[in-house]
């Protein structure tokens, strides 16, 4: 059996022999004196297994909070995954950096993922198998959610302001760079962007009153008040860490950025910033989803001859840095990119 630590030496990859001939073969999965050996100690108190019917389904992240920490051994039976770890510890070096590894029924490999870390997958083919260890029961009421990013970067946020974006939402159109802009200078309360969609139950929605102000908000609703779904991108004041230390777990057993909303509403502190048809709001967190961002970026690059979200020219263009600087960020890239950057500047 192979022990392999990671860039994120406590995440440990693990190979066990397989030993196989005509027939199929053996393999040696878990030995409890052998794992603490190479420094994974138990004792596992919970096996877990889960399949996903189609390939690009996510899954987590997931984490509980002390005294319910979990570490796991997480392998996959049938199919494939990317499994990824996020190391959410505080006082560690390597905090908020992550690492990843394909875990395959084809290569029998593992992945220890140690408590104090945010743990999740994404499904490379369909119909997979994933079965996994853990060291300590599951705890909903321990589990963090999108409102715990506040708690998790509380020292980083300080005294300031701060914006949540979902890393899995792009948001495109004419004048948004000066909007966010506007709003991020005078950031008083909390500033949430509704957009229509087809179908709202899928998202947390917004409703309105006859004065265009949010008077609701709710998650997933399956009778939505509105087709405006609150869209991956919150402005908030520093209120936000004592809001999100004050909120209790939904259901679900998560910090709900909803409720985080919910409680800038209740103050009157909350501002709805609907997005105007021709702003495109694209959620890239499936395959199929990235797929349709690649293609709408594709497009519209090729059709104007500019550039969606190039920072270079976002510095520039916002006076961060001048056109020299834009000259020599462009020797960096000798391809139709750096071209691209020349042509900026003249």
């Amino acid at each position: 059996m192979k022990f392999e630590r990671q860039a994120l030496p406590d995440v440990i990859l693990v190979t066990p022999d397989r030993h196989g001939d005509g027939r199929g073969f053996f393999s040696e999965t878990f030995r409890a004196n052998t794992y603490e050996a190479a420094g994974i100690a138990g004792p596992f108190v919970q096996d877990n297994h889960a399949w996903s019917a189609d390939a690009g389904i996510l899954r987590g992240l997931h984490f509980q909070v002390p005294p319910k920490a979990q570490a796991k051994l997480i392998r996959c039976t049938r199919g494939a995954i990317l499994d990824v770890a996020v190391d959410l510890r505080r006082s560690s070096p390597t905090f908020g950096q992550h690492v990843s590894a394909e875990l395959s029924a084809e290569n029998g490999q593992q992945l220890f993922v140690p408590e104090g870390f945010a743990h999740g997958y994404l499904t490379l083919t369909p119909d997979c198998v994933v079965v996994y260890k853990m060291t300590e029961y599951y705890a909903p009421e321990t589990e963090g959610g999108l409102a715990d990013a506040f708690l998790i970067g509380e020292d980083f946020i300080g005294g300031d302001p701060v914006a949540l974006a979902l890393g899995d939402n792009i948001f495109h159109g004419a004048g948004l760079g000066e909007q966010l802009q506007d709003i991020n200078r005078g950031n008083q309360g909390a500033t949430i962007f509704g957009y229509t969609v087809a179908d709202p139950s899928s998202f947390g929605v917004v409703e309105q009153g006859p004065d265009g102000k949010a008077i609701s908000i709710e998650e997933k609703p399956k009778n939505p008040k509105s087709n405006l779904a609150v869209t991956g991108l919150y402005f908030y004041d520093n209120q936000v860490v004592d809001i999100a230390k004050s909120v209790k777990p939904s259901k679900r057993g998560e910090i709900e950025i909803t409720a985080v909303n919910n409680a800038y509403l209740q103050r009157g502190q909350l501002d709805l910033k609907v997005l105007p048809r021709g702003t495109a709001w694209l959620d890239a967190g499936t395959f199929d989803g990235l797929l349709q961002a690649a293609e709408y970026v594709h497009a519209v690059e090729k059709r104007t001859g500019t550039k969606i979200a190039c920072p270079e020219e976002v510095a520039w263009h916002i006076g961060l840095i001048d056109g020299a600087q834009v000259r020599a960020l462009a020797t960096d890239h000798r391809n139709e990119y750096g071209d691209y950057l020349l042509r900026l500047v003249g």
